[in-house]
């Protein structure tokens, strides 16, 4: 049995037992002083913990946390308890949505979603008890083939679900995620437009939707940021455009405006002085089966055009060609033409470091003359999108086949 003792010249008491472990008395200073009310009774309980501890009573992590948070809270110190697993993920879900972009908010949404799947009996336990065994439980989860996960796909999950754990440091010093190798990423390279393929999507479209083609076919500016350019960047005088690019968090570029996209814009009826220029796709978001790529998707599929499928090796189909397809299509043939890099990097908004001090002086007149001499000059107008005519394929119509009897 354990019991406790004071020390001469020390205001601490000592605790004595016998360690069963290794057969030997044991005396312990207790950092329980003996001037404090109740302390005889506070040392002893310390005592007989560590006696216990010592015979194996404690066996389950659960059990010795218990014992150690009574221990700090015996000897006065100021404990932090640990919130449970499901907790923390909600609360840190919900901090991330008040603080960060909403589409980086739903990229940790799915990540948290589909470490829920695995875990759901770690859910309910202290987030201190999360071990590094079950990071890579949920590591080998994502990689399974029946998931179709790919692998780029899989390494940013690791990175958000790291930083979930990376945020939580306070209640466990080490990420049981730090470590963990990423995947070798499979790079799917697009397909540019011919000048063919951009002439054919321009004649099949109308309305709206050829005015949203003729920004990306002229400007090579990515989906989101077409569908979000307004009038008000439109400068007509000087022939330029300048918006706000999503991927560099709103930051403002300008580029300039190709002859053919200024007569067009010019000749839309009711033009307005403000707004978006693609009012209809400007509240759409850019992903989703509802979102602009889809759309495009679907309407390449209208206009009869291949967009080039492949499959990944974890059984994912990409797309070589899409919207994404007009700003490789604006690149290679200005580069066809002898356009210098750093005047094609300026129009299609590239911010590499290492070149960008080499186009950061370009002036726009140069860039203007090099769009103008190298992109081809279509001369498509304003198309009424509730009129039919014979750009518009008709559907193809079934075959009746009459199938004959044989005579007996």
């Amino acid at each position: 049995m354990a019991s406790v003792h004071k020390r001469k010249h020390s205001p601490f008491w000592y605790m004595k037992f016998r360690d069963l472990t290794k057969n030997k008395v044991v005396f312990l200073k207790t950092p329980i002083s003996y001037g404090d009310k109740g302390s005889k009774e506070k040392a002893l309980e310390f005592a007989r913990t560590h006696y216990n501890a010592s015979g194996g009573q404690y066996r389950t992590r659960e059990q010795i946390s218990q014992k150690l948070n009574e221990l700090c809270i015996l000897s006065g110190a100021n404990v932090k308890e640990s919130p449970l697993l499901g907790t923390w993920l909600e609360r840190w879900l919900e901090e991330v949505k008040s603080t960060r972009a909403y589409k980086t908010y739903r990229s940790y949404l799915k990540t948290i979603k589909l470490f829920k799947e695995p875990m759901q009996s770690e859910l309910g336990r202290s987030l201190d008890f999360f071990t590094r065994d079950k990071a890579h439980e949920f590591f080998k989860f994502l990689q399974n083939p029946k998931h179709k996960i790919s692998n780029s796909t899989i390494n940013q999950h690791l990175r958000n679900i790291q930083g979930c754990f990376t945020d939580a440091k306070d209640y466990m010093p080490i990420n049981p995620f730090h470590g963990i190798k990423h995947l070798q990423e499979e790079k799917i390279k697009r397909v540019p437009f011919t000048e063919q393929e951009v002439f054919k999507l321009l004649e099949f479209s109308k309305g709206a939707y050829r005015s949203f083609i003729m920004l990306g076919a002229y400007t090579g500016a990515r989906i989101a940021d077409c569908a979000q350019m307004r009038w008000e960047g439109l400068d007509f005088k000087n022939q330029s455009i300048t918006f706000k690019m999503k991927k560099k968090r709103g930051k403002e570029y300008t580029i300039a405006m190709h002859d053919s996209l200024k007569n067009y814009l010019l000749s839309l009826p009711n033009r307005p002085s403000e707004g978006f220029v693609c009012e209809s796709m400007a509240g759409l978001d850019s992903e989703g089966r509802s979102g602009l790529s889809s759309q495009f998707k679907y309407f390449m599929e209208r206009a009869g055009m291949d967009f080039k499928a492949v499959e990944s090796a974890s059984g994912k189909k990409f797309s070589t060609k899409s919207f994404h397809s007009f700003r490789h299509y604006l690149a290679t043939t200005m580069q066809h033409k002898g356009i210098a890099q750093e005047i094609r990097m300026m129009q299609v908004g590239h911010d590499d470091k290492s070149v960008h001090s080499g186009y950061s002086h370009a002036k726009h007149q140069t860039l203007l003359k090099a769009v103008n001499d190298s992109l081809p000059h279509f001369a498509f107008k304003w198309r009424n999108p509730f009129t039919e005519d014979k750009a518009t394929p008709e559907p193809k119509k079934r075959l009746k086949i009459k199938l004959k009897r044989k005579e007996a």
